[in-house]
């Protein structure tokens, strides 16, 4: 539970009266993050008091600068944060804990490209919560390398850098059934996922998808790429599963020896239609960041190419057969500096950004769909289950229909909004150069009500949370 806090508060700015506000925010504190030194504000809607609170820092007491988004899930003690670490370029997700300030990792980093909104919200029946986050992502596409799919092998035409992404991994018995992979480039087998021989160590499905690699070094042209698959089963039933001695191989799928168990997709391929065997997310919903909604066809750079494996039955034509068991994308470029990046796959030249969903636990995530620009916050709809979302870009809002992969403007605001939130049944939002909370109309994206003078300038992220020890139903929090 969010628990009061005894504060040392090192300033206080006396704001407008909430009570002239529209939106009714009594009993709600707001928590801000300066993007410039970490610093963590709180403003009390009851008190009209603006208190400035500890740095955010990690466990070796560095601040940490430039987080531009966060999310709280109600009932929690600590906000997640999404901060790029300057040491190492990478975007991490950490715990922000509100009462000492310090920040600890979750699970794997995000990659290079900065996150700048995120919001928490549920979704899935039963309704649980989830973490969406908006990531910016490459501008410029990377320059195209040729190649040939021989017999389900990549063979590159000309000098190439490799990365290797595992996009996703589902299948299940009676229990989650491990899976493990290796990739072939030329004659020499690479494991840098974990041992393809132990099931395990080498586990890809494990909910911590995706993951990808980076090959050192470049590869000659014509040397060949392949994937090579495997699925584990007990070798006893009541077997926990804990030990790699508990495990047998089960199905082993070369993409090499054109198996009927694999399939290799390049942009402008039919999009995969296949429903995943017992309600298994499919194999459309891994790659749905790389399909055209309105052509049901693959969008992909021509770099690219995604192997689809089937590791449950050798009988294709079995509903069993959903090629979703293991999911691989291989992209290619002329350098291998180009490969550290998300890229832009909307055809143009201008900037994007992706919504992915992130598992707020391990810290896995998954792409949800590319969108046509940045934007600089992030708030889902009440009720919507994960599928429709508010977003500004500068001083325009907009939704972004995730089922329907669309963004729609819907107006304008009256200057740049550097985040957004749902509080009290509103959409809130805070001016990034005044510092001012604003309610806005999420129909027509207009402003309405006077705004609020709380002081946070500079904050890249803002929260709500409730006053009291039990968050009220009567609050529906989002950020």
């Amino acid at each position: 539970m969010l628990k009061r806090f005894t504060l040392s508060v090192l300033c206080l700015i006396i704001a407008t009266p909430t009570h002239a506000q529209s939106v009714d925010l009594s009993g709600l504190a707001m928590y801000g993050i300066n993007r410039e030194n970490g610093q963590m504000l709180r403003y009390n809607f009851d008190l009209d008091r603006l208190e400035s609170m500890t740095t955010v820092r990690n466990v070796s007491g560095k601040a940490l600068k430039g987080i531009e988004a966060s999310a709280y899930i109600p009932g929690n003690l600590n906000i997640f944060g999404f901060w790029n670490d300057p040491s190492d370029g990478l975007t991490k997700m950490v715990y922000i804990n509100t009462e000492t300030g310090l920040a600890t990792q979750v699970g794997q980093d995000l990659g290079s490209d900065l996150i700048t909104g995120a919001v928490a919200t549920k979704t899935g029946d039963p309704a649980k919560w989830s973490v969406y986050a908006i990531q910016k992502v490459e501008a410029e596409e990377d320059t195209t390398v040729d190649f040939n799919v021989v017999n389900d092998t990549v063979i590159p035409t000309e000098d190439y850098a490799l990365k290797i992404s595992i996009l996703g991994a589902a299948i299940r018995g009676s229990y989650d059934i491990p899976v493990t992979s290796k990739i072939k480039v030329g004659g020499t087998d690479h494991a840098p996922f974990g041992s393809f021989d132990n099931a395990v160590s080498g586990n890809l499905n494990d909910n911590k998808n995706p993951r990808e690699h980076i090959f050192p070094s470049k590869f000659p042209a014509g040397t060949s790429i392949d994937v090579i698959a495997r699925s584990w089963l007990k070798k006893r039933s009541w077997y926990s599963g804990s030990k790699s001695s508990h495990w047998k191989t089960y199905l082993t799928v070369d993409g090499s020896s054109d198996s009927k168990q694999v399939k290799v997709l390049r942009s402008g391929d039919a999009a995969p239609d296949i429903e995943g065997f017992k309600n298994q997310q499919s194999a459309e919903e891994f790659v749905k960041d790389y399909i055209d909604p309105a052509t049901k066809k693959m969008v992909m750079d021509e770099n690219q190419a995604i192997y689809l494996f089937e590791l449950g039955t050798t009988n294709v034509t079995s509903s069993a057969a959903d090629f979703q068991d293991l999911v691989v994308l291989v992209t290619l470029a002329n350098d291998i500096d180009d490969l550290d990046g998300n890229d832009d796959d909307d055809g143009d030249s201008g900037e994007a950004s992706r919504l992915i969903r992130v598992d707020f636990i391990s810290g896995g995530y998954e792409a949800v769909m590319t969108m046509d620009r940045t934007y600089d916050s992030l708030a889902a709809t009440p009720g919507s289950n994960g599928n429709v979302f508010y977003g500004t870009s500068g001083s325009e809002i907009y939704t972004i229909n995730a089922a329907n992969q669309t963004e729609t403007r819907i107006g304008t605001l009256a200057s740049d909004m550097a985040a957004l939130e749902h509080a009290a049944g509103a959409l809130m939002g805070i001016y990034g150069s005044s510092g001012s909370v604003q309610s806005i109309n999420n129909s027509s994206g207009g402003e309405f009500g006077p705004a609020i003078n709380v002081g946070m300038g500079k904050v890249g992220t803002i929260v709500f949370t409730p006053i009291e020890e039990e968050p009220g139903p009567a609050f529906v929090l989002y950020d």
